[in-house]
């Protein structure tokens, strides 16, 4: 290769690096909340859905602690230490041109990153963001670049590089603006977290029960219970199998119960974001989670044939393997939790377990429900069921907060001459 495709070859690689830097800003400003939200609006149109992937658990990682990292914010300092690299440093003599391996190598971690949240995408998330999609099928011509340069070799001189050209100062400056980029971009995105928190908290101290307004919900026989039935307090959950807040929620609150096993007792209702088994949203212009309703349908035939103990295992392997439901793996369940699967079967795609779901779904549509997971107890809805920081679920936080709301309730209830369990 020519000195002067070599160099061709590397404004191309410059170009490219600077595009994916570009588009990595704008999705970290909107992260932040930064910029005008018409941009993802008129670039995710369609078949694309950028919000919900960059509003998911996948769209930050746990690095450089206490703070969180937004995967925009990583991808920043990845193409700035890559467009430095190829700004400041050209073809090398033979003797230094093997350092080239460097930014192929960092450019070949960074590939198989945007393999991994291609497959979040599309296996995980069932959504697709085009700004994150084109930074990863610019990578994908990027990264090949890197190690042509690499591979065609120094040239035959034996000049050693201008101060500007040494490879030591560019891979030093790009990491260091690279770490300054990050470092920024977690400080912000915490003090944004923490504004966030003290606001919800506010209004979680005013708003978090209506105490004079306690909701009849009917719980019967046919309802799946979990902890006794004579507790004074009871908690009903509107749930969505399918739904990856409700796995969390519903970890958290089986321990919870755990630690005060006779306090309350959960009762689940079906709600699956699903027009097929809930009639409430069969006029939303919504996404439904397509399978929900079978899950669904798995969990109450459980419940029908071994009662509490089958029902709790079934509903914990669905939220544990939530990525399973495409192969429909309810049969396998079953014969795991001791249930006859020619029974099973027949009887999850019975009328009755679908009727069961759906009158459950009205219910939760009566009560205003919309969302999942939605908590009420004793017949008040509780906003925040869980303490969360940092994106993760506190378990002992989130203990003393079911504490606390348990006290309250009691005593509204006490007050207002309510009894506590409905």
């Amino acid at each position: 290769m020519t000195d002067n495709v070599f160099n061709w070859l590397r404004v191309c690689l410059v170009m490219l690096a600077s595009v994916d830097w570009l588009l990595s800003l704008v999705l970290v400003r909107m992260h932040l909340g930064k910029g005008k939200p018409d941009l993802l609006d008129w670039t995710c149109s369609g078949v694309f859905t950028c919000r919900s992937v960059l509003n998911s658990r996948y769209a930050t990682l746990h690095f450089l602690s206490p703070w969180p990292l937004p995967v925009a914010a990583g991808g920043l300092a990845h193409f700035t230490v890559v467009a430095l690299w190829l700004l400041a440093v050209g073809r090398l003599p033979d003797a230094w041109h093997q350092l080239w391996i460097v930014p192929a190598l960092f450019g070949l971690v960074g590939l198989l990153g945007s393999l991994y949240f291609l497959y979040i995408m599309s296996t995980k998330l069932r959504a697709w963001c085009g700004l994150c999609l084109t930074i990863h099928g610019t990578h994908l011509l990027l990264v090949p670049g890197l190690w042509i340069l690499w591979l065609a070799g120094g040239s035959h001189g034996s000049t050693l590089p201008a101060p500007w050209q040494v490879p030591l100062f560019a891979l030093l400056a790009g990491a260091a603006i690279g770490l300054a980029e990050i470092r920024y971009v977690q400080a912000v995105d915490a003090a944004k977290q923490a504004d966030k928190a003290l606001r919800k908290l506010d209004r979680t101290l005013t708003e978090q029960f209506d105490l004079t307004m306690p909701l009849q919900i009917p719980v019967g026989p046919a309802d799946p219970i979990d902890g006794p039935p004579d507790a004074r307090h009871t908690v009903v959950i509107f749930e969505d199998f399918q739904c990856s807040t409700c796995a969390e929620v519903n970890e958290a609150l089986c321990h919870v119960l755990e630690r005060l096993p006779e306090s309350f007792r959960f009762v689940h209702k079906d709600f699956p974001l699903n027009a097929a088994c809930n009639p409430s949203r069969r006029d939303l212009n919504v996404r439904d989670h397509e399978y929900a309703c079978q899950a669904a349908a798995a969990a109450e035939a459980a419940w029908r044939l071994g009662g509490q103990h089958a029902f709790v295992r079934m509903r914990n392997l669905l939220f544990e393997n939530q990525s399973l439901l495409p192969r429909q793996p309810y049969e396998a369940f079953a014969r795991l939790i001791g249930l006859d699967a020619s029974t099973f079967n027949n009887l999850r795609t019975s009328p009755d377990v679908l009727r069961e779901i759906q009158k459950d779904a009205c219910v939760g549509a009566g009560l205003g429900v919309r969302s999942t997971p939605a908590v009420f107890v004793d017949g008040r809805r509780l906003m925040n069921p869980v303490i969360h920081r940092a994106g993760r679920i506190l378990l002992d936080e989130t203990f003393e907060h079911w504490q606390h709301v348990l006290r309250t309730v009691s005593f509204g209830a006490e007050e207002l001459g309510f009894r506590g369990r409905l």
